[in-house]
């Protein structure tokens, strides 16, 4: 991986990954990103910008479908189903472009690392 990635789940080449897999693109401290599923390019979503203003301790916030990204742990990750721009996996193979940029410098100066998995 590119010293931006800590971790990628599935890993590279996995095979018999279940068709509801969560997509996860763990990056280093400082990154943020973007992912792209199979040419589909994922809205992401923000936890820290998230309005939480109304939301009761101990209740759970809704959060729209598409890529999570979680500023503290730096981790992207998408889990289709229901609603999401993709519900399932089908059967073959998938490919996975993380797309990641140093958050002080913009998605400007991206870089990107592809890999695939293969569902069953």
């Amino acid at each position: 991986y590119p010293a931006a990635v800590d971790n990628l789940s599935p890993v590279p080449n996995a095979v018999q990954v279940l068709a509801q897999t969560q997509v996860v693109a763990d990056l280093a401290e400082g990154y943020e990103g973007r992912l792209v599923i199979d040419g589909v390019a994922l809205d992401t979503i923000r936890l820290d910008e998230l309005p939480t203003a109304d939301v009761e301790p101990g209740a759970q916030i809704d959060v729209p479908p598409g890529v999570v990204f979680e500023p503290g742990n730096g981790t992207l990750t998408f889990t289709p189903g229901e609603g999401a721009p993709i519900e399932r996996f089908g059967e073959g193979r998938h490919t996975v472009q993380v797309i990641f940029w140093r958050s002080d410098a913009g998605p400007g100066r991206a870089r990107s690392y592809t890999w695939s998995f293969q569902t069953i």
